[in-house]
């Protein structure tokens, strides 16, 4: 039951403060490092508390995934397998954001603004033996990111199979800069390359 209402809970604010009222703006800035960043809106968006602040992660934006493995794992069936690192990391769907006291904990200011992304990781594996596959798994101790709408953390995995690849993904929040345009590139959670990848490798259903 709390993990539903969890899910509720980030489903709404998820609504709030992404597509139910807004559209593209295609609002560009250039910030001091060079990057040149867009904007989905804007408006600054106010989050009161980290729970608010991780609900905003969203997968809903381009990723030109390269395909490109780091790793050299065998699925082996009715086994578990986990991979530090990642292969592809993507930075979407920008917007110019203000926090509540909660944010002093990661080294950042209250009321004052920054600009902040959605921060996705990806890793590519081999397909799962015929009959078998990849299910997450996680626990709160786990190096893992959060997986949007789900309310919890973990990573989802999606079949490719004209690739021959499973994708897997999990995410994170990103502070990229601060009102002046300065980098900060503070993630919440801390993920980088400390980021634990755990599946099992198991025919459909758990019994």
């Amino acid at each position: 039951m709390k993990s539903l209402l969890g899910t509720i809970l980030c489903a709404i604010l998820m609504c709030i403060h992404t597509s139910c009222s807004e559209s593209p703006s295609n609002l560009y800035i250039k910030m001091n490092d060079g990057n040149v960043i867009s904007l989905r809106q804007d408006k600054e968006v106010y989050y009161e508390t980290e729970n608010e602040f991780q609900c905003g992660l969203s997968f809903g934006f381009n990723m030109n995934y390269s395909f490109l493995a780091n790793n050299n794992v065998n699925l082996v069936p009715d086994s578990t397998i986990s991979i530090m690192g990642y292969d592809d990391r993507y930075l979407g769907l920008w917007e110019k954001a203000s926090f509540g006291n909660w944010i002093e904990n990661y080294g950042l200011k209250p009321n004052k603004s920054y600009y902040i992304a959605s921060c996705v990781y990806v890793i590519y594996l081999p397909l799962a033996p015929d009959g078998y596959y990849l299910f997450p798994i996680a626990d709160s101790q786990d190096s893992i990111g959060f997986v949007p709408s789900l309310g919890y953390k973990g990573s989802i995995v999606k079949t490719n199979k004209a690739s021959g690849i499973s994708i897997a993904r999990s995410g994170s929040r990103y502070v990229g800069y601060d009102e002046n345009g300065d980098l900060i590139a503070q993630e919440i959670p801390n993920l980088n390359n400390n980021i634990t990848w755990k599946f099992l490798i198991k025919r459909n259903g758990w019994d």
